[in-house]
């Protein structure tokens, strides 16, 4: 019964930031050119994955950013964010979830996370514009995005690894 009880909660909070990174990206929008814009969106899938085991956080991640891609016009772009984000979150996990997080570990999770996002939306960008020229486009804006999600994470990563731990 309590196994049930623990995989009821990890999956209700999985539901929680998805829904944290579907606001979060949908609502504050911060443009940057073009029809690409910053947001915190990418700061809670990096959170995400520091609250919630690997495969809950790469399911949080995916559905919460694809769905605001979805529901706000980049429906196109969809089934990219789904690995993009997936893959960020999984990154992020094996540095970060279940133990003590370091410098050396939170270094290592950010470059490797933002490289997956820059040069996932440059492959997406490629494959969607049918143009490498074109797709570089998307490189400027996603460094920016990463930028601003690596910086609004790393100001409130220990707060979220507490909060998580109490309620594990």
């Amino acid at each position: 019964m309590n196994q049930n009880k623990s995989k009821v909660k990890k999956l209700t909070f999985a539901a929680v930031f998805a829904a944290i990174v579907f606001v979060a990206t949908s609502i504050v929008k911060i443009p940057i050119g073009g029809q690409e814009y910053a947001h915190p969106g990418d700061a809670f899938v990096l959170l995400t994955a520091v609250a919630l085991p690997t495969p809950y956080a790469m399911a949080a991640a995916a559905i919460g950013a694809s769905l605001a891609d979805i529901l706000g016009g980049y429906g196109v772009w969809a089934p990219f964010t789904i690995v993009i984000k997936a893959l960020m979150a999984l990154i992020v996990s094996r540095f970060c979830y279940s133990q003590k997080i370091t410098k050396l570990n939170l270094c290592y999770a950010m470059f490797l996370s933002s490289l997956i996002n820059i040069v996932g939306y440059y492959l997406s960008g490629i494959l969607i514009y049918k143009s490498a020229i074109t797709g570089l486009t998307t490189i400027f804006g996603t460094f920016a995005q990463s930028v601003f999600a690596v910086v609004i994470f790393l100001i409130s990563y220990q707060f979220v690894k507490k909060l998580s731990e109490k309620y594990e």
